[in-house]
């Protein structure tokens, strides 16, 4: 069984060097990323900055009026400038409805408003890259040598889907570093079974759930665990999977009992989009559904092979059988399953690579360093025999 992350037997000075080495890597491919990315403002970013001004005690009238002079200045993602006019179309304006309960990644930035302006959207998608990279470095040293677990975390880091947000002026990046550390604390949690753990998963679901409402992930990994006590007749895993469980069914009704947007709105709103925009004929909303799940599923699939991702979802995939009777797969694998859900809530093609992939990259870098070390090890062994 792997070891759990407070009974890691490595070299405390390389840990803590290789450590600082990630964090200055992670530094610089944020900055890196600052300077060219395609995804500096975007539409989105739009809302966020009018829920940044508010936050900061502007009306919301004036913070729209700042938000649109600021946006139309800029190059964005979008050739349509009138989304950003005084009189947007109406689904753009509809679609703010959707961000209401986001408000964790807007009040940060407006800590940082007074000193850096508007590009604080940017420097907290930055600050969460540089963490979400460290916290893969630590999530990673139970599995493997800190070498490996830092040549594991860089490739993290490097991957396009998680490098090209990082200076966003979206939610995405503070999104999977709340995941990651959702992640870490389960790990803990079921290894464990102390309390602060529980209260701790706690806090992050609620700053998750706020920032993204994706508390499907975590309840995918609970319910994970609740399987594997039931196959494995081990009543401890059992338990605390219906812990965590129960936090998650908490926090989600905590959210939807804030009346903020759920799986609902979000597919109102997107079929609002589509034929407004004139993309789909106004025909019933069952069959838009249909059409568009599914080709959201082929899309996703085409893109996996295009991007060369196959071959290390295969190689996670059997690092995981492997270690099949182990919390830690559960977790993980569990939240992988869950992360199928954008699929059916949000079936648009260009968010997948954010939505579906980012969340599945911890796992899969997890998986693939678990494989690479038990190769290391297979051919440790090989060689003391030859020998």
């Amino acid at each position: 069984m792997v070891a759990p992350f407070n009974r890691i037997s490595t070299s405390r000075i390389s840990t803590i060097v290789l450590g600082m080495v990630i964090v200055l890597a992670s530094i610089a491919l944020a900055v890196y990323s600052q300077q060219g990315n395609r995804f500096d403002w975007t539409p989105d970013g739009f809302k966020y900055a009018r829920m940044m001004l508010m936050d900061r005690g502007v009306s919301e009238e004036a913070a729209d009026v700042a938000t649109r002079e600021f946006y139309r200045t800029k190059a964005t993602t979008v050739k349509d400038l009138s989304l950003f006019s005084a009189n947007p179309p109406d689904f753009f304006r509809q679609s703010a409805n959707l961000f209401r309960g986001r408000l964790v990644y807007p009040y940060i930035a407006s800590l940082l408003y007074p000193r850096f302006g508007f590009q604080a959207l940017h420097i907290v998608s930055a600050l969460a890259y540089i963490f979400a990279v460290f916290i893969m470095y630590v999530m990673l040293l139970p599995f493997a040598s800190p070498w490996i677990a830092a040549f594991g975390a860089l490739t993290f880091a490097a991957t396009g889907t998680v490098r090209l947000l990082s200076g966003s002026d979206s939610t995405d990046v503070l999104g999977l570093m709340f995941w990651m550390l959702i992640l870490i604390i389960m790990i803990q949690f079921v290894s464990s079974g102390k309390l602060l753990w529980l209260a701790l998963f706690a806090l992050v679901c609620i700053l998750l759930v706020f920032t993204r409402p994706i508390i499907f992930l975590p309840l995918g990994g609970s319910l994970a665990v609740v399987v594997l006590g039931a196959l494995t007749r081990n009543r401890g895993f059992t338990r605390n999977g219906f812990l965590l469980t129960g936090i998650v069914v908490i926090v989600g009704i905590t959210y939807l009992a804030s009346h903020f947007p759920g799986a609902r709105e979000q597919l109102r709103w997107y079929y609002q989009w589509q034929t407004e925009a004139h993309y789909w004929p106004l025909t019933s909303f069952p069959s838009f559904y249909i059409h568009y799940v599914t080709r959201a599923f082929g899309f996703e699939t085409r893109h996996l092979f295009a991007d060369g991702l196959v071959p290390i979802v295969a190689v996670a995939t059997l690092a995981f059988y492997l270690h099949r009777r182990e919390p830690v797969t559960a977790i993980l694998v569990g939240g992988c399953v869950a992360a199928l859900t954008v699929f059916f809530v949000n079936p648009h093609e260009p968010e997948l690579r954010w939505g579906f992939e980012m969340p599945l990259m911890p796992a899969l870098t997890v998986g693939f360093v678990m494989a690479v070390t038990s190769l290391l090890r297979v051919r440790a062994l090989a060689l003391a025999r030859a020998a």
